[in-house]
């Protein structure tokens, strides 16, 4: 088992490195840029003017003055909404409104200046649209007002990838796309086999993981989502798919906020299961919220957010037990399903004739088995099943247990973010965000020898730091680290035994090298297999916990018609994890049937006969030991957008506005 997780790795980290090559990686920014040029009604260029952009919601301002050719350039912009004014000596002041910029969107807005005194200005109220340039890379953008309006299964924000007819989801379906299912958010194609081969980023932080996700914000914390596909500039590479960005939202001058409840309960809803009158289990109890606010006013803000959900839904479950007679070894009154007695066979009678290919067997006397032909491990494993608590569904009793039980769901996110506007050159935000998850539902048959089949824990952390230098209106420097810390595990508490539970079963300990590095121990998998059936305890389960680092610099330089960036990132990332077995068990109802040839499981037989009698059908105990891994990738990356960053100004914005003194 070791060397094929060392075998996967190996091929993560060699398509890592393949990837870096292709044109990988580092900023991994989600922030865009607003630019363009400035010119009089001769088109003639306009060097040196001063042009301000500024964030209406935060009052945070940037200042450029325009080059030799009238153009500007805002990089590094955060999403938001914008103002842009331009003011130059002889011409009127000129103020564009309604400047919205998105993830990663190219925002140009030309300005022609009117002759005429700066006191003058004039107003542009019409928006401005993003042009995307010099990439082949296509993008679908879900914008704040469609997080909001649109009816979102499972909250997850990755989920509106889906909107894009390029992506397919392959996890399973839409309504187990939770948050917390940290496969799901990679297991979209994104215009091509890209399942678990995708990248995710929140506010340019990585999420993924090796192919699993981790942290996943809640709905309402969520700005924007972007899904890149195809080709990508060459700070994208950690990926061999298409590339997810979530951005989320962040404080700014004024008070604003969200909140929701929703709940369900039982008391209003029709019975679960007609048949076994059980009353309805469905219970929700799902709420959450949002407060961004300034803390400094123009300089230093906060986001919070906060989501918890407590959940049951309803499951249902029919399996084959022995009834009291059986237990006991009395099989007198086990039926075929037309009425005639189901007999059992003696399995150390065996008689094969090779000349006619034909096995024999004796039946037992009054179709009861002896007790000093009782094996004492089989009766304490019949003695540790659940009891039947009705007759079946036909004369061979078969389905004699039915339940109507629940698996319950506890769930919470927390996010705070704070963005510092410390000065016209220094810019950082910090944020600190994790969601916990309890998966479970109750022993629903009262006895050890039930397993938990929702038992699980995904937790999961991430942390961001990103510190921006503008070193002049040409140059900025961008640095940044990601944390991710994740656990994924099956763990449940009431389904634990002990090593009790085993020495009562085997006093020989032969268990003891299979249990001695478990991180829990359940009662062993035992199957039983014939007419119905029933599977005890468990023989594997899954652990996963997972650390990643990934620190990373971009600068990008505006040089006359050269717009370069270039950058360096790493991602390294360490885990403990494996998984744990024990093996299984096997009874089944040939060994106490009239043959081993041909056999007709309805006729004769039993495998909880088999068991009483020691009789094992098959088996295998497994050693599977956790381990620790690392791997590391790295990149650098330069892209020059030579000649496409300042297009020639279209038709006046003037022309759409209004001259005000």
């Amino acid at each position: 088992m070791k060397s094929n997780w060392s075998h996967l790795l190996r091929v993560c980290w060699l398509a890592g490195i393949a990837s870096v090559f292709a044109g990988l990686a580092a900023g991994q920014d989600i922030r865009a840029r607003v630019q363009g040029s400035v010119s009089d009604p001769s088109q003639a260029k306009i060097a040196g003017a001063k042009v301000t952009l500024r964030n209406v919601n935060t009052g945070v301002e940037s200042a450029r003055e325009t080059d030799s050719n009238g153009a500007y350039l805002f990089d590094f912009v955060a999403p938001g909404t914008y103002s842009l004014t331009v003011e130059a000596s002889g011409f009127q002041r000129f103020v564009q409104e309604n400047i919205t910029v998105q993830t990663r969107g190219d925002v140009t807005a030309d300005a022609q200046l009117v002759v005429g005194g700066v006191a003058e200005t004039v107003t542009v109220t019409g928006q401005v649209s993003s042009v995307q340039f010099n990439s082949a890379t296509m993008t679908t953008m879900v914008t704040g007002q469609l997080l909001k309006d649109l009816p979102v299964l499972a909250r997850n924000p990755f989920t509106l990838a889906l909107l894009n007819p390029a992506v397919i989801n392959r996890y399973w379906d839409v309504s187990h796309r939770n948050p917390f299912y940290m496969w799901s958010n990679s297991g979209m194609d994104v215009g091509g086999n890209t399942g678990g081969k995708n990248d995710q980023l929140l506010d340019g932080v990585p999420l993924g993981y090796a192919a699993r996700g981790s942290y996943n914000a809640s709905m309402d914390a969520v700005q924007e989502v972007q899904v890149q596909q195809n080709a990508v500039d060459a700070e994208f590479g950690f990926s061999a798919g298409g590339t997810l960005n979530l951005s989320m939202k962040s404080g700014t001058n004024e008070f604003h906020g969200s909140g929701y409840y929703f709940g369900r309960n039982p008391y209003f809803n029709a019975l679960q299961n007609r048949i076994t009158r059980t009353a309805s289990t469905v219970r929700n109890h799902n709420w959450g919220g949002t407060l961004g606010n300034p803390i400094l006013k123009n300089k230093l803000f906060s986001y919070f957010s906060y989501e918890q959900w407590k959940s049951t839904q309803p499951q249902y479950n029919e399996v084959t037990l022995p009834t009291d007679l059986e237990r006991a070894g009395d099989f007198s009154r086990s039926l075929t399903n037309t009425g005639g007695l189901r007999a059992i066979y003696d399995p150390f009678t065996t008689q094969y004739d090779p000349a006619t290919a034909i096995a024999t067997r004796t039946p037992f006397p009054g179709n009861i088995l002896p007790q000093s032909r009782m094996d004492p491990t089989g009766r304490k494993i019949i003695g540790d099943l659940p009891k039947t608590n009705g007759p079946g569904d036909d004369l061979t009793g078969i389905n004699n247990r039915k339940n109507s039980y629940y698996w319950w769901l506890h769930y919470w996110n927390i996010s705070e973010r704070v963005d510092y506007n410390i000065n016209d050159k220094w810019r950082m935000y910090a944020r600190y965000s994790k969601y916990q998850t309890r998966l479970d539902n109750p022993n629903w048959g009262g006895t050890i020898a039930v397993r938990s089949d929702n038992g699980g824990i995904m937790d999961a952390l991430n942390a961001a730091a990103d510190v921006l230098y503008i070193a002049s209106p040409n140059t900025t420097i961008d640095f940044r680290y990601g944390a991710i810390y994740l656990e994924d595990e099956y763990d449940s508490d009431w389904a634990k035994v002990g090593a009790s539970a085993w020495a009562n079963l085997f006093p020989t300990g032969w268990y003891k090298p299979v249990l001695q590095n478990l991180p829990g121990i359940y009662y062993p998998s035992i199957s039983f297999s014939g007419n119905g059936g029933y599977t005890a305890g468990l023989g594997s389960w899954w652990q996963v916990r997972g650390r990643s680092h990934t620190p990373s610099v971009a600068v990008t330089h505006d040089m006359g018609k050269h717009h370069m960036k270039a950058g360096w990132q790493l991602r390294y990332s360490y885990d403990y994890n494996g998984l744990p077995a024990v093996g299984n068990l096997a009874f089944n109802a040939v060994d106490t049937g009239n043959t081993f040839i041909n056999f007709n499981q309805s006729l004769s037989g039993n495998m909880y006969a088999s068991a009483l009698l020691g009789t094992l059908n098959g088996g295998n105990a497994q050693i599977n030991p956790m381990f620790h891994n690392g791997y590391s990738q790295w990149g650098l990356f330069f892209q020059d957008d030579a000649g496409g960053r300042h297009p020639e100004p279209g038709p006046a914005l003037g022309d759409r506005a209004s001259p005000k003194g």
